[in-house]
């Protein structure tokens, strides 16, 4: 259930992953799910939950400098980022997409990921 109460398969996916598979949130994106809570209770209850997940630090000093040069690219490219967070969550991801990749022995074509 989503914190409007919505119950939807994507939802409901970690319900079925506990004890399979690790879940993890990145810290910035911690910090935009938990200010969206207008009362404390449910953010106390988000807390909670939610700094019971592995919390991947997202920033960092190369991280942020490789978002602005990917910020930067894409905005020579003509292509508008609508927020930075965006920037730092996919520069972030696309590391870890490379990262599991090589672990298993897959390669993904480096012009298809930034930075």
């Amino acid at each position: 259930m989503d914190i409007k109460g919505t119950t939807t398969t994507q939802t409901e996916a970690p319900d079925r992953l506990p004890g399979r598979e690790p879940l993890a949130i990145g810290d910035l994106i911690l910090m935009e799910v938990l200010q969206g809570f207008a009362r404390d209770r449910e953010f106390e209850t988000a807390k909670r939950l939610l700094t019971g997940l592995l919390i991947v630090e997202l920033g960092g000093e190369e991280i942020t400098i490789q978002a602005a040069k990917n910020f930067r690219a894409l905005r020579k490219a003509g292509m508008t980022v609508r927020k930075t967070i965006d920037t730092i969550i996919a520069t972030r991801s696309s590391r870890v997409a490379m990262a599991c990749c090589t672990a298993i022995g897959t390669s993904i074509p480096s012009s298809n990921i930034p930075g």
